[in-house]
């Protein structure tokens, strides 16, 4: 196999990878919830029981803590207010910034949640072996850094 064939099958076989691992399979299995749902309130939950802002998570703080923009928070928390996981208020006027808490019924919702995927996922990693899972998740965390690497490269040249 030449060089480009043997990358052209590596590039579609990440980009079938992540599709199944982040989109795919995995959402079949939880379709009542998306992963950036289930992460803003895993986020929240945590923020309620250690924050200090009595339970309030500003948008600002849980983009910052996701690691990703506003706009992107915004529109997850929107989609979880809909369905009456989480109250998205303001203080004062709204000039301080607006907060997220989780309701009751989204404490019990994501509680559920959290059970129904670690027992679903136990049972992949042993199906999958622990082992092969830790050495698998340390070269992702290894690729992780590699990607993180390559895309502030390109930023700093964009911004040359």
């Amino acid at each position: 196999m030449d060089e480009k064939r043997e990358y052209d099958a590596l590039v579609d076989e990440l980009v079938r990878m992540r599709y199944a691992v982040s989109n795919g399979q995995f959402n079949i299995r939880f379709s009542d919830i998306s992963m950036s749902e289930y992460v803003t309130m895993r986020e929240l939950y945590s923020a309620d029981s250690n924050g200090p802002y009595e339970g309030r998570t500003y948008l600002k703080d849980l983009a910052d803590k996701m690691g990703i923009s506003i706009k992107k928070a915004s529109k997850t928390v929107g989609k979880l207010k809909d369905s009456g996981l989480v109250v998205w208020e303001h203080d004062g006027d709204g000039a301080e910034g607006t907060y997220v808490m989780l309701t009751e019924y989204g404490k019990s919702f994501l509680l559920e949640k959290e059970s129904e995927m670690y027992d679903f996922s136990v049972r992949v990693i042993d199906s999958f072996g622990k082992e092969d899972m830790k050495k698998m998740l340390r070269l992702i965390k290894e690729f992780e850094t590699v990607l993180s690497t390559e895309l502030e490269k390109e930023e700093t040249e964009d911004e040359s």
